[in-house]
């Protein structure tokens, strides 16, 4: 396709050539917004379907248009048979964006873990199988995100808000104060908390292994592209981006700054920056705190 001389990339794609985008049976179709590059992607599926048998589906299909003239959109809408869509769009559950994500653009994210709560109100956990379940079940649904996106702050609020209500009350909207700081709570078991992660500090350890993947593994497409885009010939670590350049893009390099500062030796792994954010937390003495004169014996028995 594209050596037909009438298709054209992309302008954001044109120096690596990248038509598109594939994972499982989900397709992300870029070009230049024109009569001549639209018809060869057509031709390209009509071929397709020729060779398989099988077939896109209109109907679940769009066009997503940026700079280009309202005429000329309807015009290639009628070349595609598809309805025309918008940013954000969902890719694989997530939100794509062109600009600044927005608390609003989270809103799946909050009400799918908000779902996943409801089901459990009518069940009645220990307080030891709802740390499990905000471990297991919640925090799966989070990482998949954190490890994609810079979550906005409110945002990460929120879930820390939900998670909380559920461990202390049971529910996603329980507003009674909680027993101990949250702080707390997400600190190592060995350190006096419950094991549970702190999101804000996971979301940016996450971001630190984008980081490093950007400055070691220059042969993976996506980090390629970062290269093309704009780091270009310059030395990642000391590379300054544009004032012009997206609100993501300036947020991932702030967290290189702050990823300067952990002096890491081998590989990156999510854990040991985890670990590294969360800072040097001292260890709790659980035998001498439970199991002394002052503590009653009935309560040494429970522990």
């Amino acid at each position: 396709m594209a050596s037909q001389g009438r298709f054209k990339y992309h302008p954001m794609c044109a120096e690596m050539k990248i038509i598109s985008l594939m994972v499982a049976d989900d397709l992300i179709v870029v070009c230049k917004g024109d009569e001549g590059s639209i018809q060869c992607i057509m031709k390209a599926l009509e071929k397709f379907k020729e060779t398989t048998g099988l077939q896109i589906n209109p109907n679940k299909s769009q066009v997503v248009f940026g700079g280009v003239k309202p005429q000329q959109q309807e015009s290639l809408l009628k070349l595609t048979g598809m309805g025309r869509g918008k940013l954000p769009f969902t890719y694989l559950g997530s939100p794509v964006t062109t600009s600044r994500l927005k608390s609003s653009d989270c809103d799946r994210l909050v009400a799918k873990l908000t779902a996943k709560i409801n089901a459990w109100n009518s069940k009645h956990f220990s307080y030891s199988a709802k740390v499990r379940l905000i471990n297991a079940m919640l925090m799966g649904v989070i990482t998949f995100w954190t490890r994609i996106f810079i979550l906005p702050k409110m945002v990460l609020k929120k879930i820390m808000s939900i998670c909380r209500n559920f461990l202390w009350g049971g529910a996603a909207d329980y507003s009674k104060s909680p027993l101990v700081s949250w702080d707390i709570i997400c600190q190592p078991k060995s350190k006096g908390g419950l094991g549970l992660r702190n999101i804000i500090n996971w979301n940016k350890a996450t971001i630190m292994k984008l980081n490093w993947d950007i400055a070691n593994k220059e042969n993976v497409l996506w980090v390629k592209w970062i290269h093309s885009r704009y780091i270009q010939s310059a030395s990642y670590w000391d590379y300054i981006p544009k004032p012009s350049s997206c609100h993501y893009w300036r947020q991932m390099v702030r967290v290189r700054d702050k990823f300067r500062e952990m002096q890491l030796v081998g590989e990156f792994e999510v854990k040991k920056g985890y670990e590294w954010l969360q800072g040097d937390l001292q260890r709790v003495g659980w035998a001498n705190w439970v199991w002394n004169k002052a503590t009653p014996p009935k309560v040494q028995f429970i522990f």
